[in-house]
């Protein structure tokens, strides 16, 4: 607590000679029932289980503002501690602008479910249709036409567990000669976004720790689209991918990883991809509905792993600064569950010029 105490201190003392400083926060809080049916539970018994959590998502932060130069300053709040979420900076030399620090990749066009019975966050169908990544130390690249290139340290995967075999850590027996990577354009045209991204990882056994001359590719690519026609939105992701999960992609509900065979190592296949619809009624409500599945095939599994997820919530403005977000919806995922409830956000801020 010392620690975020005299960070904030600094924050504080920073913007005073800096052009601007913008703080920030919020606070999330859900109330959610959860409906699990017999298969969901292993065939035991149907259960109907209360979700009420302060989100992880609960936060506080601050932007700076200079001449050619703005940057990020951003922890969680909730009742298990403080974390830190994003802190770059991101410096504009004409034509190309430079971002060092964590912060979002390219896999970052985010749907609106709210419901989270899957985590203590809005679920934003995260292994349900999403392809996401969260945040990552990074460096990145981008230009005016929408283009980026970025740069991260690499994953490495261990899928025959001989890190572990040999009681040594994965960084010792596994090497990456090169950073992963991430790269993709935002296009806009009148009222029309596409967002292609793609990115890859690749390490391989050391041959003279190990003995073995093996290597595994991770990538993932996704086209994101979002079309705006007056007070309705659309907004569609389509994905594929492989070793998804090794490659960082958050896919808990049908996994992605590559494994072992005795012989060879076998690949993992995932596609994935939403739908949402967004109307706007009035200045205060605005309705939502949408809808997302993702699938992993691997060569050793006859069945895949597939699950889904869809919702329909209303979102209103009680205050400028709070709004309430109630939702009904399921989830298939080795059983189903239908969930109702809602969340509740308040957003405060000030500037300090």
């Amino acid at each position: 607590m010392k620690k975020v105490i005299l960070l904030l201190v600094f924050v504080f003392l920073a913007g005073q000679v800096l052009l601007a400083v913008d703080f920030y926060g919020n606070a999330r809080i859900g109330y959610w029932y959860d409906m699990q049916d017999k298969e969901y539970n292993d065939g035991v018994a149907n259960r109907t289980v209360l979700h009420y959590d302060l989100f992880s998502t609960s936060r506080f932060g601050a932007i700076f503002a200079g001449e050619a130069y703005k940057g990020k300053i951003e922890v969680s709040m909730c009742r298990s501690g403080v974390n830190l979420r994003q802190v770059w900076g991101e410096y504009d030399f004409g034509m190309l602008n430079v971002l060092v620090g964590q912060y979002y990749t390219g896999f970052f066009d985010l749907p609106n479910q709210a419901t989270a019975i899957e985590s203590a966050s809005e679920n934003i169908m995260i292994g349900y249709g999403l392809t996401y990544d969260s945040r990552n130390p990074m460096i990145k690249l981008s230009m005016e036409n929408g283009a980026y290139l970025i740069f991260m340290e690499p994953k490495l995967v261990d899928p025959i567990g001989t890190a572990n075999l040999m009681g040594l850590d994965k960084e010792d027996i596994i090497d990456a000669l090169f950073p992963k990577v991430n790269l993709g354009m935002r296009f806009n045209i009148d009222n029309l976004m596409l967002h292609p991204t793609f990115g890859v990882n690749m390490c391989n056994y050391n041959e003279d720790f190990t003995g073995m001359d093996e290597s595994v590719l991770a990538y993932a690519g996704a086209l994101t689209a979002k079309y705006c026609m007056g007070d309705l939105t659309l907004l569609a992701q389509g994905s594929l991918g492989q070793n998804v999960a090794d490659y960082g992609i958050l896919s808990d509900a049908t996994g992605g990883n590559a494994t072992w065979d005795g012989t060879d190592i076998l690949n993992a296949t995932t596609t994935a991809g939403f739908l949402e619809l967004m109307y706007k009624w009035n200045d205060k409500t605005t309705f939502m509905a949408g809808g997302g599945f993702s699938s992993t095939d691997r060569d050793d599994d006859d069945n895949p792993d597939k699950a889904g997820t869809a919702y329909l919530q209303g979102k209103v403005n009680l205050h400028k600064m709070m709004f309430i977000t109630p939702e009904v919806g399921m989830i298939k995922d080795g059983g189903s569950r239908l969930y109702f409830g809602l969340n509740l956000q308040a957003n405060f801020d000030m500037t300090v010029k």
